[in-house]
């Protein structure tokens, strides 16, 4: 398609220089949009490994927990059971030392997942 006005040859170096120039300014602004993309998507794998270290974190001390609190049941329940041993054997015995155990039970038994 040719144009129907022809420029004089001054205004059209003047044109196209002007096109160049514009061309250029869009190359420019391209590489810092990929520039800002890089750095972006660098960021989010950043934000990614330190999200996942923290969930690596999480699950141990999750097991640690949960490691301590099997123990501690174990322990709570032998300790109950020679509780009731020794009372009934009419030894040393306390009820509120002993409802407190039982809560304490209790208590741990809401915990354990």
């Amino acid at each position: 398609h040719e144009p129907s006005i022809l420029l004089p040859y001054e205004e059209q170096r003047k044109a196209w220089s002007h096109a160049v120039y514009f061309c250029s300014q869009q190359a420019i602004c391209y590489q810092r949009q990929l520039e800002s993309r890089r750095a972006a998507m660098m960021s989010l794998m950043r934000y990614n490994a330190n999200q996942s270290k923290l969930v690596t974190q999480m699950v141990e001390q999750y097991h640690k927990f949960t490691a301590h609190m099997e123990l501690f049941v174990a322990c709570h329940e032998f300790d109950i059971d020679l509780y009731q041993k020794q009372a009934a054997s009419g030894g040393v015995s306390s009820d509120n030392m002993y409802k407190s155990w039982l809560k304490l039970k209790e208590d741990c038994e809401k915990y354990q997942l």
